[in-house]
């Protein structure tokens, strides 16, 4: 599932479940699909679009933009949304949410595999390290008692 919440405002803790397809952001109005009250939202702001692949969100040219992670989105050019971003859609902030945390398609063409094999290939790195500055360790303790012994 696929949801944006509210994170202040009105609508704070208000969940919106994103369905497939298209889903206007703006004004309340018939067609707005997420509609958010208050100065600052255009009469459609952004447009969300479910896809199989993932979430894209674009700034269809509002007045006072669409911010995804702090960064102002450029007018007209989709955005694809990852796990736990930030959106700010004129004075209002949501958390985008999603089962699909780490694939591809959420996080972009090829980038999710890479992400996540580098992630437990470091992890392996670290665990070879730690053991092998251990094992170092128990031998240079057993050298300092042979020579101590001897």
């Amino acid at each position: 599932m696929r949801i944006l919440i509210a994170i202040d405002g009105e609508l704070a803790q208000r969940r919106f479940a994103l369905p497939s397809g298209r889903s206007w952001c703006g004004r309340p109005a018939p067609g707005i699909v997420i509609g958010i009250p208050g100065p600052g939202i255009s009469r459609r702001h952004a447009l969300l679009e479910s896809r199989e692949e993932g979430v894209r969100i674009t700034d269809v040219g509002s007045a006072n933009g669409t911010w995804v992670n702090g960064v102002r989105l450029a007018i007209n050019q989709p955005h694809e949304l990852r796990h736990l971003d930030r959106l700010r859609i004129g004075t209002q902030f949501f958390r985008f949410e999603s089962d699909e945390m780490s694939t591809d398609a959420v996080i972009g063409p090829g980038t999710g595999v890479r992400m996540a094999r580098s992630r437990v290939q470091r992890g392996r790195t670290a665990r070879r390290s730690l053991s092998t500055l251990m094992w170092c360790g128990v031998g240079l303790c057993l050298l300092a008692l042979v020579a101590w012994t001897a």
